[in-house]
C-alpha cells in the first residue's frame, strides 16, 4: 500500500510538537547503549529462576502514554517494551533478531527493498492474530499521522503485503532502517477504534508477555503476565513500575525493599549501594550523548564569538568529573565514543577543537561585544535531572566569574520538551539535553543537527547549508567509507561553531537486589529492563 512519501518537513512535524524517533530518543534519565555485546554486565541472583512472584521497579520518571505510533520517551518505553512485541528486537548485543518477523530481512543489493515474513503464531492480548496488515499499519501510520516517529519512516515509498510476506521499498538506502524495524506492532482495528485526536491514550493491546493492568501517571504502571502469551512465558506474574524522581528517595525505597530494582544510580549514592551486602550494581557503557546547546535562532548566542566566550568561561572536564563520574564519562563529539571507536573517527583531533577554561579571554570577548549589556544574564534551561542541572549551574558560575550572570531554570519534563524547541531567547539562550540511539552516527547527526529537525528534535536552529549537505548525503548513502568521510567533515563544523558543547555519555546503571534472578543489562538503554528475552527470564526467589 503506497502512501504520501513527501519528505517530512519541519513545518509538518511542528504541527505535532517535539519529535523523538523510534531508533533514537531524547534521553530522559537512563543512558543509551553500549556497542560492545561482549561487555560484561549480566547476572543477578544465582538461583534458578522460579515461575511466579512479583517485582517492583523504581524508575526515575513516569511515562505519559504507551502509543507506539507516537513518540514514547525513555520512561514510557521501559514499560511499553514489556507490553508489545516488535518486528525485530535486539539480541544480547546490538544485532537484530526476529520477533514478529520469522527471520532476518532480505535486503536488495542497493539497500532500497526490504522483505520479511510475519509469523503466523503470534497473537494480541485480545485473542486476535497479529497480521501482516497490522505490521504494515505500524510502519506506515507514523507518516500518515505525521507523528514524531515519522522521521524513522518517511523514506518508505511503499509497503506491500502478499500473504505473510511484507515488502518495503525505500526512496534511498537509509543506513539506519534496520533499527527502524524495531518498531512495536499495534492491532490496527483496535487502535483505529479507540484512538482520539491526540492518539491512542487508553485500551492498549499488545502482543508482548505482559498486559497493562493499571496506569496512573506519576504513580505507577502495573503489569501482569499474559497467560496465553505466544512466546516464552515470563517467570514473573506481576511487575510494577514506580516512578521515584528524587534520587535519595529512590535509594531509600531500594534499601527498604519497597522496590527490588532501581534505574539510574546517582553518582553521589554510588558508594552507598556498593556498600550494601544484598545488592549489585549493573553498569555498562552507553550509546548516548549529553550536551549543552546554544540558541542560534535569536539573541546574542547567534554570534559564534559569544558561544566561544561561554565555552571559555568554564571547564566541562571539571563539571563531568565533579557531577557525572562514575555514572558517566566525558565525550568530545556528538558521536558517542562507542560508535566513534567502531568507525575509527579522529576523536583526538575533535577534542582539540574545544576550549580550555580561560575566564579572562571569555570576559574580554563579552565586554567588547556590542550586543552584550554589562548586566547580561544568560537563560539556561535544564530538565529535572541533577547531573544536567549541575552542568547548567557550572556554566552559570563560569559566567559569574567573567562578570556576567546566568538564570538556570530546572523545568519539569513536559514543560522542558515544549520550551527547548521555541528558539525564543526569552525561553533560553542555552539548553542542556541528551540523545540516546542505535549504534550509527546518522541517528545522532541527523536528529540533532539537520535543519529539518529544527523545532522537532533540536532547538538550536543553527543553519549551515554545507553541514546540512554532509549530514543528508551521509543519511542517504550506503557506502560506509563515503559516510565516514562526510561525518569527518560535518563534526568539526559543529564543534568549531560551538553549536553544541559536548559533555558526557552515561552508563546504563541499575541496582538490583540479590533476590532478583537472571537480570541483565542490555547495551541499548531503553530496551531495559529486559524481563523476558531469548537469553534471560527474570524471576524472584
Amino acid at each position: 500500500m503506497a502512501h504520501d512519501n513527501k519528505p517530512l518537513t519541519r513545518r509538518r512535524l511542528l504541527r505535532t510538537g517535539a519529535g523523538i524517533t523510534a531508533a533514537g530518543v531524547l534521553a530522559g534519565c537512563t543512558g543509551g547503549g553500549g556497542d560492545d555485546p561482549t561487555d560484561t554486565s549480566g547476572g543477578g541472583g544465582t538461583a534458578t529462576p522460579q515461575p511466579g512472584g512479583s517485582l517492583s521497579i523504581g524508575q526515575a520518571k513516569s511515562g505519559v502514554h504507551f502509543d507506539p505510533i507516537r513518540q514514547m520517551s525513555v520512561p514510557a518505553l521501559l514499560v511499553a517494551n514489556r507490553m508489545y512485541s516488535s518486528i525485530y528486537t535486539y539480541g544480547e548485543g546490538t544485532d537484530l533478531e526476529p520477533q514478529i518477523a520469522t527471520e532476518l530481512p532480505e535486503v536488495s543489493d542497493d539497500g532500497t527493498r526490504w522483505s520479511f515474513d510475519v509469523r503466523e503464531d503470534a497473537y494480541f492480548q485480545n485473542g486476535d492474530q497479529v497480521t501482516p496488515e497490522d505490521v504494515a499499519y505500524s510502519i506506515e501510520q507514523p507518516v500518515v499521522e505525521e507523528t514524531q516517529l515519522a522521521a524513522d519512516f518517511n523514506m518508505v515509498n511503499s509497503v506491500s503485503v502478499d500473504g505473510q510476506t511484507i515488502t518495503i521499498d525505500l526512496d534511498f538506502p537509509y543506513a539506519v532502517f534496520q533499527h527502524s524495524l524495531t518498531q512495536n506492532v499495534v492491532p490496527k482495528s483496535v487502535r483505529e477504534e479507540t484512538k482520539t485526536d491526540v492518539g491512542w491514550t487508553e485500551g492498549y493491546v499488545g502482543s508482548g508477555p505482559f498486559e497493562l493492568v493499571e496506569f496512573r501517571e506519576g504513580e505507577h504502571a502495573q503489569l501482569a503476565s499474559w497467560s496465553d502469551y505466544w512466546g516464552k512465558a515470563p517467570n514473573l506474574s506481576e511487575v510494577e513500575f514506580v516512578p521515584i524522581p528524587e534520587p535519595t528517595t529512590r535509594l531509600t525505597s531500594f534499601q527498604n525493599d519497597e522496590v527490588g530494582v532501581i534505574q539510574d544510580i546517582p553518582p553521589k549514592l554510588w558508594g552507598t549501594i556498593e556498600g550494601m551486602n544484598d545488592a549489585t550494581i549493573f553498569e555498562r557503557p552507553a550509546i548516548s550523548y549529553f550536551y549543552g546547546s546554544f540558541n542560534c535562532n535569536e539573541g546574542p548566542t547567534t554570534d559564534p564569538e559569544v558561544r566561544r566566550a561561554v565555552d571559555l568561561a568554564f571547564s566541562m572536564d571539571d563539571a563531568v568529573s565533579n557531577f557525572v563520574e562514575p555514572a558517566g564519562v566525558r565525550v568530545n563529539s556528538p558521536i558517542p565514543a562507542a560508535v566513534a571507536d567502531t568507525w575509527d573517527f579522529p576523536t583526538d583531533e575533535w577534542a582539540d577543537i574545544q576550549s580550555d577554561k580561560n575566564v579572562d579571554e571569555a570576559k574580554a570577548i563579552l565586554d567588547d561585544h556590542e550586543e552584550i549589556p554589562a548586566d547580561w544574564e544568560m537563560n539556561i534551561i535544564v530538565p529535572p535531572d541533577n547531573k544536567r542541572e549541575q552542568i547548567g549551574v557550572t556554566i552559570g558560575n563560569g559566567l559569574n566569574e567573567a562578570g556576567y550572570g546566568a538564570n538556570v531554570q530546572r523545568l519539569d519534563w513536559g514543560t522542558y520538551l515544549e520550551k527547548f524547541l521555541t528558539g525564543d531567547p526569552n525561553d533560553y539562550h542555552m539548553y542542556v539535553l541528551g540523545w540516546s540511539g542505535p549504534p550509527d552516527p546518522s541517528d545522532f547527526m541527523y536528529n540533532l543537527f539537520a535543519q529539518d529537525m529544527a523545532g522537532v528534535n533540536q532547538g538550536h536552529f543553527y543553519e549551515n547549508d554545507e553541514l546540512d549537505g554532509y549530514i543528508n548525503q551521509a543519511r542517504e548513502s550506503s557506502d560506509r567509507e563515503e559516510r565516514k568521510e562526510l561525518y569527518e567533515k560535518a563534526v568539526p563544523i559543529v564543534l568549531e561553531e560551538r553549536v553544541n558543547l559536548p559533555s558526557y555519555t552515561l552508563k546504563n546503571t541499575w541496582a538490583v537486589k540479590d533476590y532478583v534472578t537472571d537480570f541483565t543489562n542490555h547495551p541499548i538503554g531503553y530496551i531495559n529492563p529486559r524481563l523476558v528475552s531469548s537469553y534471560n527470564n527474570v524471576g524472584v526467589q
